[in-house]
């Protein structure tokens, strides 16, 4: 038996045969004579006519409707801008303005898996924590998505409070301000704030308080940009796009996701 599967497998070797030979073997003329055979001249006129009569309007189209989307959102973009920079003020022009505020209203962001705050995070706490101890208001309002046992922004910002100085008792804690509006929604309808301020970085600030004018809260902002974030211009492009849609929702003022109690 083992001999025979040896002759076999020779024969098999033997009868194999190179690659470069097949190439050799393979008549060149008659595939060369049956490309020079196909009406190429037909086929180009007919791909240019479909590309002239219906491809290039469709492009065309599409490339208007990109353009005036674009146009349009830059335009809402920079009108929220426009309408609202005039609120945003400093810890002097806050003390100047003398108004008895019921809260600080601190916007969450991104937790690391570590429970450690971002930069963008931290620095908004720190602002916070200083506005706190200057006097402006003595009560903080941490705002952000704590729904997950394993994701909780509002307590790792209240942690960070009062490793900073706060007392607990001034802080209050929002677990489902899910996106700005709902915590600027929850902030009128649950906690019952209707003078703020509120603090996150620049570009978001805005946004914010376009909303509060909007849903009726009288709100000033404080930037808490300390440095230079990464992947800022991602934000920014990104939230071009948010202040489109938060006008909308300022406008029709749906309620916020969630609805329960005050913690």
């Amino acid at each position: 038996m083992k001999k025979k599967r040896v002759v076999r497998s020779k024969l098999k070797k033997e009868k194999r045969t190179p690659f470069w030979e097949t190439i050799k073997n393979i008549q060149w003329k008659s595939v060369f004579s049956w490309l020079f055979r196909i009406p190429w001249r037909a086929i180009w006129r007919r791909a240019r006519r479909l590309f002239v009569r219906r491809l290039l309007p469709a492009c065309c189209f599409l490339l208007c409707l990109c353009i005036l989307l674009g146009s349009g959102f830059l335009a809402v973009s920079a009108a929220v801008c426009d309408k609202t920079e005039d609120r945003i003020v400093t810890v002097e022009q806050l003390k100047a303005l003398d108004v008895d505020f019921d809260c600080i209203l601190v916007l969450g962001c991104r937790v690391h898996s570590d429970g450690s705050l971002s930069h963008m995070l931290e620095d908004r706490v720190a602002t916070a924590v200083s506005l706190y101890q200057a006097g402006i208001c003595g009560k903080l309002l941490m705002s952000g998505d704590s729904r997950s046992v394993n994701y909780d922004e509002t307590g790792a910002m209240k942690i960070a409070a009062i490793e900073a100085g706060v007392p607990e008792e001034a802080i209050l804690t929002d677990p489902a301000g899910l996106s700005t509006y709902d915590s600027i929604a929850r902030l009128l309808q649950v906690y019952e704030g209707k003078k703020v301020v509120i603090v996150t970085q620049e570009y978001h600030l805005y946004r914010a308080l376009y909303i509060a004018e909007k849903l009726g809260v009288e709100a000033y902002g404080v930037g808490a940009d300390r440095r230079t974030y990464v992947g800022q211009f991602k934000y920014d492009v990104r939230e071009v796009f948010a202040r489109c849609k938060d006008v909308f929702y300022a406008l029709t003022k749906p309620p916020a996701a969630e609805m329960s109690k005050q913690v």
